[in-house]
């Protein structure tokens, strides 16, 4: 979504009320003043991590800055690009530690270009909200099943311009 709309707030919520016994955020402020071979490292841990619990959960936050995107340029760093698009692609029953594991990956961006560059293919499901309602919000939640009811989806939807999103 475009910038100050909740992206990241509602990634943090739908992930935080999955429940998962594994929850990681990788954001640029996570890897900041990291180097590249740093970076690549953190982002192999979270998801070799989360492969080998049966309920995890990725949050991939800003991820145009995570590639360190050059908007002018339309370039990445392609080390990071290559790092991201082989999580993001594999499939997981290939995968003998995750054959039984559930993995849910929450990416925000505010720019349509770098998903096309990470070309998510193994995902079995895609929102794509550019500057979320309170409705889309709502059928989200609903829909992936990240509240118990309709109800706690409609209260939190009600809410998202309240909730201090930056």
């Amino acid at each position: 979504g475009k910038p100050e709309t909740g992206t990241t707030a509602i990634a943090a919520l739908g992930a935080r009320n999955t429940r998962f016994s594994f929850i990681n955020v990788i954001s640029p402020e996570s890897l900041l003043g990291l180097s590249t071979s740093e970076k690549l490292t953190r982002i192999s841990q979270a998801f070799e991590t989360a492969a080998n619990v049966a309920l995890g959960c990725i949050v991939l936050d800003k991820i145009e800055n995570i590639l360190e995107f050059n908007a002018n340029r339309g370039t990445v760093n392609s080390q990071i690009l290559h790092e991201l698009s082989v999580y993001l692609n594999r499939d997981p029953k290939l995968i003998p530690q995750q054959r039984e594991s559930q993995l849910l990956i929450i990416i925000t961006t505010s720019s349509s270009e770098v998903l096309r560059m990470l070309n998510p293919s193994g995902f079995d499901a895609r929102e794509v909200l550019k500057s979320p309602t309170k409705r889309e919000v709502m059928r989200v939640f609903t829909d992936y099943n990240i509240f118990a009811t309709p109800e706690e989806a409609a209260l939190v939807a009600k809410h998202m311009p309240s909730l201090g999103i930056k």
